[in-house]
C-alpha cells in the first residue's frame, strides 16, 4: 500500500475505517481485498461512516466512465499516495 495509507494486518476495523473515511471525499475509490478476517467489520464500519457523511457507497458496475487526461491520471494518481 502506499504512504500513509491503512493497513489490514495491523489495525482494528475501527482504526481503519476513522483512518480511511479522514480520506475519503465525494469521488474517492475505496478497494478492499476479500481475505483478511478483519474485512467484513471494516466494511460495515466504512459503509455506516459513509452514509453518515452523506456520501452514497455504489459498485464500479455503477460508474460510466470518463476519459481523462494524462496530466488529470497522473495527478489523481500522485494524490491516492498522498502526493
Amino acid at each position: 500500500m502506499g504512504r500513509g495509507k491503512p493497513r489490514l494486518d495491523r489495525a482494528a476495523p475501527g482504526q481503519l475505517a476513522a483512518q480511511t473515511l479522514a480520506c475519503t471525499r465525494q469521488g474517492s475509490v475505496i478497494l478492499l481485498h476479500d481475505g483478511p478476517q478483519v474485512t467484513p467489520a471494516l466494511l460495515g464500519a466504512l459503509l455506516t461512516g459513509l452514509r453518515e457523511r452523506g456520501l452514497k457507497p455504489v459498485t464500479l458496475n455503477d460508474l460510466r466512465p470518463r476519459r481523462i487526461g494524462l496530466r488529470e491520471g497522473w495527478a489523481r494518481l500522485r494524490g491516492s499516495y498522498g502526493g
